[in-house]
């Protein structure tokens, strides 16, 4: 009786562990003897380590696919091969691991996608200098890392200063990126159209532009600061041909006639041509510079010039007067006021013409005139 008990107990606990492998292991896939457990539970987990050692060795997707969370091995299966596909995403975007987004993590691979392009940016452009970049047309980081450094050597290159606040990302090609710095270099340096003729186009970079345009504002400065003569230094290749433009202008207007030996080409300013010019009047036509009172800032022309001098000609026809400077006298009245003067002195002081050393001409009062006759008056006593 008591053997027939322990064979019924035995047979009954092994139906009991048959009924466990059918239940969880069917297909007998994984040799896990389900007779050396003496509860399922034992056995059910001994089978998910198998399952587990089959499917994630590595257990890569453990924190995903939890085995213990399973009951058949098909569910966790096909579980664990939806993450596993998942991380082909990875292989596919991402074979370096360069970025810390996990293809498990999501859902679908668009999302996947978009997280990790968000990545890139975050990386490679984290102050969204480069915004004009889609990202939406990129498939490949390395595509994405070549565009940001081709932009970043276009502005270090033309703008390494960021001082336009242009993005570069928002053209094709470096010409296009220039033009429209080339623009704001105009606004900066030419705002007034001032150098029409120096053209932004033909420079690559500031510098030579700014640089052209203060060679030739440098020029005006040089020789003609107020732009007296409205020529635009643009319009011409070199320093020279500027001056020698301006050289034309100082001739037609100082000697139209070529009247004197001056050659306008010897000078280099407006000031030192002129100068030239009112010694050669002065050597021409008064050498003995008889007329030194002349504000020759009246005259343009030499014809200005002698139509004035033949004027004080003309006044210092009275003989014994003539040494009073005419040309100190804007007109006659003033010139002949002067010499009436001087005779009303002398017929006072001299009316005997005793004192044919002192000249009233050479003094500028009559003070003076009297004291000289004094003095002359005690010195010829001494004697």
């Amino acid at each position: 009786m008591v053997r027939r008990r322990i064979l019924g107990f035995a047979i009954g606990k092994m139906l009991r562990q048959d009924g466990w492998a059918e239940k969880y292991n069917p297909k007998n896939q994984f040799h896990v003897n389900q007779y050396d457990y003496s509860t399922c539970k034992e056995y059910v987990n001994a089978l998910k380590e198998k399952w587990q050692e089959y499917e994630d060795p590595e257990c890569e997707f453990e924190d995903y696919v939890g085995v213990s969370k399973y009951s058949n091995y098909d569910d966790y299966a096909y579980d664990v091969d939806v993450y596993r596909t998942r991380l082909e995403w990875r292989d596919e975007w991402d074979c370096d691991c360069e970025f810390e987004v996990n293809p498990c993590d999501f859902e679908y691979k668009e999302y996947y996608v978009k997280a990790l392009k968000r990545a890139w940016k975050k990386e490679l452009d984290p102050y969204d200098e480069f915004e004009y970049i889609d990202l939406e047309l990129i498939d490949d980081v390395n595509e994405y890392k070549d565009r940001i450094d081709e932009c970043k050597e276009w502005k270090d290159e033309h703008d390494s200063n960021d001082e336009y606040n242009v993005d570069p990302s928002q053209f094709d090609d470096v010409e296009e990126y220039l033009d429209a710095l080339r623009k704001l270099w105009k606004r900066k340096y030419d705002y007034f159209n001032e150098f029409s003729s120096i053209d932004p186009n033909e420079y690559s970079n500031e510098d030579d532009y700014s640089n052209a345009i203060e060679n030739k504002k440098n020029w005006m400065n040089k020789y003609d600061k107020d732009n007296v003569y409205k020529l635009v230094p643009s319009d011409y290749d070199c320093e020279k041909g500027y001056l020698d433009a301006l050289r034309s202008c100082w001739q037609d207007k100082y000697d139209p006639s070529f009247k004197t030996n001056i050659d306008v080409d010897d000078y280099d300013t407006e000031e030192d041509y002129r100068n030239a010019l009112i010694l050669d009047w002065q050597e021409t036509f008064d050498s003995k510079h008889q007329f030194n009172g002349f504000n020759f800032d009246k005259f343009t022309t030499i014809d200005d010039y002698l139509v004035e001098y033949n004027d004080r000609l003309n006044w210092i026809k009275e003989g014994m007067y003539s040494k009073i400077d005419a040309s100190n006298y804007d007109n006659l009245i003033q010139y002949k006021h002067q010499i009436n003067l001087r005779k009303a002195w002398k017929n006072k002081y001299d009316p005997n013409n005793e004192h044919t050393n002192v000249d009233p001409c050479d003094y500028s009062s009559v003070d003076e005139y009297h004291e000289a006759i004094m003095d002359f008056d005690i010195r010829s006593t001494k004697l």
